[in-house]
């Protein structure tokens, strides 16, 4: 019986997230603007603390740099989600609908259909790149951003002729 349950429960499952990237999208999406806000601000004050390091004349961390790069890359992906999210709200799951005149809608005016599929697409994408500004919020907390490097001087100590290399 405990078998029968569990193989019960896995497609209810799957069925349930699915459907709440569709009826949750909106969420999603404003849940990824305020994501992508806080990820700017983040950024911002890594890139601050870069800035400083490089005008002191200091080396950034290989990590730092890999994480600018991710944070790049999941800005991008955002903000094309978000530019797709803006075009769906002005398309209709059927093109032809408003122009259409149905009888058996309520309201004098015709309504569209959403785009189903769009629309889970969008809330799957939305919440996968939530997930990872929050990653990528985590990792921000470097306790420095560069490291101390070898000052390149060469000198000659005393009279013995040794040269010392630091």
């Amino acid at each position: 019986m405990p078998v029968a349950s569990k193989v019960a429960e896995y497609p209810t499952d799957t069925l349930c997230q699915r459907c709440s990237y569709v009826i949750s999208y909106e969420s999603y999406v404003r849940q990824l603007k305020g994501g992508v806000e806080r990820l700017r601000d983040v950024r911002d004050r890594v890139q601050d603390s870069i800035n400083e390091a490089r005008k002191n004349k200091k080396r950034i961390e290989a990590d730092v740099m890999r994480w600018k790069k991710d944070v790049q890359t999941v800005a991008n992906k955002a903000r094309d989600i978000l530019e797709q999210d803006g075009r769906a709200k002005k398309t209709c799951f059927c093109r032809w609908l408003p122009k259409l005149k149905v009888r058996w809608l309520r309201s004098s005016r015709v309504q569209c259909l959403p785009n189903l599929k769009l629309r889970y697409h969008l809330g799957r994408e939305a919440r996968r790149t939530i997930l990872d500004i929050q990653a990528l919020i985590l990792r921000s907390r470097f306790e420095k951003v560069y490291y101390e490097s070898d000052p390149d001087v060469n000198y000659v100590a005393g009279d013995q002729g040794v040269t010392i290399t630091d």
